[in-house]
Formats: structure tokens, C-alpha cells, sequence
């Protein structure tokens, strides 16, 4: 199996989020993905949500993984969400 990811559980991981425009210009970055959401929620029409893992070993940060899009599962989930609370 060629697309497994081998992770060193000794080296310190975090899922890196950013948030970026219809034109791809990043509107914010961090490591919340409440924040994230939100910004999405705040950003304008046809903008994206990205996730990265990234490691840490001391001062260095290094991406571990591509940024994958999950817009749309994040879109999913809020309507999910807000048909729940509507009934």
C-alpha cells in the first residue's frame, strides 16, 4: 500500500487549518478548527477550508501531509446541525 502515512507518535503533530478566498489568497490560519469554522462562516461566498497535519521536532515545522479541502464536509455537517436544532 502506497498512500499509507507512517506516523512517529514521538514527534509532536497538529492539524494545521486555513481558511482562503474564491481566488486561493489564505484569510486566516491556526490550529482551531472552531476557528476555522467560524471564519468560514464569516468569509465571503466560495471560499475554502483546508487542513494539514504538521510536525514539530524542536524549532522546525514541516508539513507532514497535503492540505486537503474539507469544505464540504464542514458545510455538511453545520446544515446537518441546523436541521437538528430546527425540529
Amino acid at each position: 500500500m502506497n498512500n499509507v502515512i507512517k506516523i512517529d507518535s514521538k514527534i509532536k503533530q497538529y492539524n494545521f487549518y486555513e481558511v482562503a478566498d474564491n481566488l486561493g489568497v489564505a484569510i486566516w490560519g491556526g490550529e482551531s478548527s472552531l476557528e476555522a469554522i467560524r471564519w468560514l462562516r464569516r468569509s465571503p461566498a466560495e471560499s475554502r477550508v483546508w487542513v494539514s497535519v504538521w510536525d514539530s521536532e524542536e524549532e522546525e515545522a514541516r508539513a507532514t501531509t497535503n492540505p486537503i479541502d474539507i469544505t464540504s464536509i464542514v458545510l455538511a455537517t453545520i446544515a446537518d446541525t441546523m436541521e437538528r436544532w430546527g425540529k
